[in-house]
């Protein structure tokens, strides 16, 4: 099941969520940042994130949550104006964490000249 939460939901239907991701009947979660830290749902194999946090620190937190111990899980990430200078921040953190890269996101113009302003070609 797909589910997804933002801060215009009642207090009752975001109840019924984290009880629901809770208890397995859901595997993928679309939310805004209303899902903090600490929050850990076993059964979410999947996390789209449209809005990017301020720090990687609070990303990871919200990918986190879609690959617990060794479960193997798919993040979502866009990127747009507003956050897109993080975009090469995420790229070195995906590389050196393992993840699979898509070839847009290799191959980006955008990542490629991030990477000549900063020297990391």
């Amino acid at each position: 099941a797909v589910v997804s939460t933002q801060s215009t939901g009642s207090q009752e239907e975001r109840n019924k969520i984290l009880e629901d991701l809770r208890e397995g009947r859901v595997s993928v979660l679309v939310s805004t940042g209303l899902l903090g830290h600490g929050l850990h749902f076993p059964s979410v194999s999947v996390v789209v994130v449209f809005d990017l946090p301020g720090d990687v620190g609070a990303l990871i937190q919200q990918v986190g949550r879609a690959r617990t111990g060794n479960k193997k899980g798919t993040a979502f990430i866009f990127v747009n104006q507003t956050n897109k200078q993080m975009f090469l921040e995420l790229h070195q953190l995906a590389v050196r964490s393992g993840f699979i890269l898509p070839s847009q996101l290799k191959n980006s113009r955008y990542l490629q000249y991030q990477m000549q302003s900063e020297g990391t070609k």
